[in-house]
């Protein structure tokens, strides 16, 4: 009886694991889905994904995990394995800091070394309205344009101005006092934003002698700022 058990027990537990080694190198791959936490994943991302559809489920998830951990954008991923025949992927991407937004579409998600981690149709995070077409997903901002969204984020965490849009090869920020701040696309971020500060303390002194309801517009994009 002690020999009987002895060697039904190895033999159960064959049957029983036997599945889960066995069929990963069997089962073919029929479907592939894949989300973030700002939504589904890029069309990129997905046709990179999709490209494993019909390899043996094993080689696939293997394959996969290469593409996820080439992708630059993610932060963290998981891989699970969904009846029929399907591998569930859910991505946690780096941490956007702003947006860039092109007035005809959606909204780039850029985060602080300037990629771009997704799109979405809107967003919380301060914005840079930008005419003209937007980088990929993974794809990098211009010099230009990561100075525009610095200078917003700038702007949001320092005067509550939440977009700015660059045309004309300037960025134009809108103050909640009603005045037009006007920034060039190159310089010290630091010498900027302290002049704008400067500026609008004593606008708001009596003792200067202006008034920051005779004020419309500040351009900073000369040497000394010019007021209207």
């Amino acid at each position: 009886m002690r020999y009987l058990k002895f060697v039904l027990f190895p033999l159960l537990l064959i049957v029983l694991a036997g599945p889960f080694f066995v069929i990963p190198k069997v089962l073919e791959l029929r479907k592939v889905s894949c989300s973030t936490q700002f939504g589904e994943c890029s069309e990129a991302l997905r046709d990179k994904l999709d490209g494993n559809v019909g390899r043996k489920l094993s080689e696939a998830k293997k394959s996969i995990r290469d593409v996820l951990s080439a992708e630059t954008s993610v932060e963290e991923f998981a891989v699970r394995f969904r009846l029929p025949s399907e591998y569930k992927i859910d991505l946690i991407l780096k941490k956007p800091k702003y947006g860039l937004k092109n007035p005809q579409g959606s909204v780039a998600l850029v985060d602080g070394g300037g990629m771009v981690v997704a799109f979405v149709e809107e967003t919380n995070l301060p914005v840079v309205v930008y005419e003209g077409k937007l980088p990929n997903v993974d794809g990098n901002v211009s010099p230009q344009q990561a100075f525009a969204l610095e200078l917003v984020y700038n702007m949001f965490y320092y005067h509550h101005v939440k977009q700015g849009e660059v045309k004309d090869n300037m960025l134009v920020c809108l103050l909640p006092e009603g005045i037009e701040v006007v920034f060039p696309l190159e310089g010290d971020k630091r010498v900027l934003m302290g002049s704008l500060r400067l500026i609008l303390s004593r606008l708001n002194d009596e003792r200067e002698g202006l008034k920051i309801e005779r004020v419309s517009r500040i351009d900073l994009r000369f040497r000394n700022p010019v007021l209207k």
